[in-house]
């Protein structure tokens, strides 16, 4: 398990090849893993289980783990083995008293992914894998983003580092919407894309339904 923007001892980073639980393949039991690390001064975890120890000492955020695992890194997380994690702080928690911010009751975690699906006429790959709606991951490279000598062909991986989805995804959710009410919200925003940048902007719908963007001294 590797946590983003955490201030975490190494033994807990989740480094790639820091995995435990294997498990055995005559029993099924899952032992120690070979690259485990107990962390000092806590209780020893039980077979096939490890600790992790998050000092949470650091300014309020949204972060995100999941899961590190060697050659599937890419995958698990674009999956969704991952999760957001919200930390706050005295400072945070001034402001809200003063009245500077929403409250926590009015704070929008917002986890932003750009996905891929099979479409209904089936799957876009070339080995025709998958059922319309399943989550779709490119097995090579576009050759329209494949800067190579001309006349060179790209080559075909066994795994594609870098996509570029065609559908933004919030929290999980294709096209979501949220009910509000007239009051002021505060978003958190979080980038759990590959490889995808966002330029955001905020827009509101006027009496004939035109969309406008919504700025300081819009009323």
């Amino acid at each position: 398990v590797h946590i983003h923007s955490g201030f975490v001892p190494w033994i807990s980073d989740g480094g790639p090849f820091a995995w435990f639980g294997t498990p055995d393949p005559k029993t099924g039991i899952a032992p120690t893993g070979p690259s485990k690390f107990d962390v000092p001064g806590m209780p020893k975890p039980p077979q096939g289980a490890m600790t992790f120890y998050y000092p949470n000492d650091q300014g309020a955020r949204l972060l995100w783990y999941h899961d590190h695992a060697y050659g599937l890194t890419r995958i698990n997380a674009y999956v969704g083995l991952a999760a957001g994690y919200l930390l706050t702080d005295q400072f945070e928690a001034n402001l809200m008293h003063l009245g500077s911010i929403p409250s926590m009751d009015y704070l929008v975690p917002l986890v932003l992914q750009d996905k891929s699906f099979v479409p209904v006429g089936g799957s876009t790959d070339p080995g025709g894998r998958g059922e319309p709606g399943d989550l779709w991951y490119p097995s090579e490279y576009d050759p329209a983003r494949w800067e190579a000598d001309p006349g060179k062909t790209p080559p075909v991986p066994s795994c594609v580092p870098e996509f570029f989805g065609d559908t933004t995804v919030i929290n999980g959710v294709c096209y979501p919407f949220l009910h509000v009410e007239q009051r002021r919200y505060r978003f958190m925003f979080l980038n759990g894309s590959q490889a995808r940048m966002f330029n955001l902007q905020l827009y509101y719908a006027d009496a004939s339904g035109t969309e406008i963007p919504l700025t300081l001294d819009a009323t």
